[in-house]
C-alpha cells in the first residue's frame, strides 16, 4: 500500500490522511453495516470480491478529491 503523509496546514488533507490510515477498519465496518441492513439490496448483492475490488477504488477517489488531486477514474461510473 502506498504511504501518505499529512499536510498539517490543509484540513482536507488531514481528513484524507485520517481516512487513508484507517482504510481497512472502514472497509470492515462498511461491509458489516451493509450485511446488517436488508434494505441495501444493490450493495449487499455484491460478492465479497466485488466489494473488495470496488469500494477501495471509491475510497481512493475520495482521497484524491480531498487532497485536490486529479483522480484517475469517474466515481459515478465506478459506483454503478
Amino acid at each position: 500500500m502506498a504511504e501518505m503523509s499529512p499536510t498539517p496546514d490543509l484540513p482536507l488533507h488531514r481528513i484524507a490522511f485520517f481516512l487513508f490510515a484507517r482504510r481497512e477498519i472502514l472497509l470492515n465496518a462498511w461491509r458489516a453495516a451493509v450485511n446488517a441492513d436488508p434494505t441495501l439490496h444493490r450493495v449487499s448483492g455484491l460478492t465479497r470480491d466485488e466489494f473488495n475490488d470496488q469500494i477501495p477504488s471509491l475510497l481512493h477517489i475520495l482521497n484524491q478529491r480531498l487532497r485536490q488531486e486529479k483522480y484517475e477514474a469517474n466515481p459515478a461510473e465506478l459506483a454503478r
